[in-house]
């Protein structure tokens, strides 16, 4: 895992029209918040950094192929998106849409007070964190199922969940997760500062998915995936013939 990190801290050093990529990156994270829409090119982007870690490409890629990355990224989403439901349904019927509910103080406020909180709503809660947890593993693992067989095909789920029952997969997604939460907190740090915080959050964000698509596909070449020593699947899944499609 170590050299996993090292392969992606050099490839983030040397990538081409690094700053370039940071900016848009950072544009479409600020974007996303307000059309989600945008979110779908992040999502495309960061498959095609598993990719090229993968088949052990020194740089980055850029957002110069719009068309490959805006298709890419509707793949992902559909083969992502799925996963989320449950949860989406269980915060409909346990919570309902009222999202203030999740974080105001009338949630805790018996907590407080030494009272327990209704149980269908601490359940619900409870099953939303638990459903969650599950569906992100399973999301990144679909991105990489994505970004090997180029199609939300047949064959897909088959693939995402081989890759999601690898012990390999399992390590580096720990170490994506624990990239993610320290974006996230020096995104919020960095968010205070006058004039530049917002977009410099966005720029931290940015990174941090970088960073995280990159040790997965870093650990999908050394664990023998795309472009690795044997040439298999990714995390040695076998599956059919992957399907034409995005190229960086």
């Amino acid at each position: 895992m170590r050299r996993t990190l090292t392969a992606t801290m050099e490839s983030l050093s040397t990538a081409e029209r690094r700053a370039e990529t940071v900016i848009v990156g950072a544009l479409l994270t600020l974007g996303s918040a307000v059309a989600p829409i945008l979110g779908i090119a992040l999502l495309g982007y960061a498959v095609c950094v598993v990719r090229s870690a993968a088949e052990s490409d020194a740089a980055l890629p850029t957002f110069g192929g719009w068309g490959d990355v805006l298709l890419t990224g509707g793949r992902a989403a559909l083969a992502v998106l799925p996963l989320h439901l449950p949860g989406l349904v269980v915060l409909r019927f346990a919570i309902g849409f009222d999202r203030a509910h999740l974080v105001s103080p009338y949630l805790f406020a018996d907590l407080r007070n030494g009272v327990l909180p209704a149980l269908d709503l601490f359940a619900g809660v409870l099953a939303i964190v638990v459903l969650e947890i599950v569906a992100g593993y399973l999301s990144v693992a679909a991105l990489v199922a994505v970004a090997h067989r180029r199609s939300v095909g047949v064959g897909l789920v088959e693939t995402a969940l081989e890759v999601a029952r690898d012990g390999a997969y399992a390590r580096a997604f720990s170490v994506a997760l624990a990239a993610g939460t320290v974006g996230h907190v020096l995104g919020g740090v960095v968010a205070a500062v006058p004039l530049v915080g917002e977009p410099a959050s966005a720029a931290v964000s940015f990174l941090a998915l970088v960073v995280g698509a990159s040790v997965v596909g870093h650990a999908c070449s050394s664990a023998g995936g795309p472009g690795g020593p044997d040439g298999s699947l990714p995390f040695h899944v076998s599956s059919g013939t992957a399907a034409d499609g995005v190229h960086e």
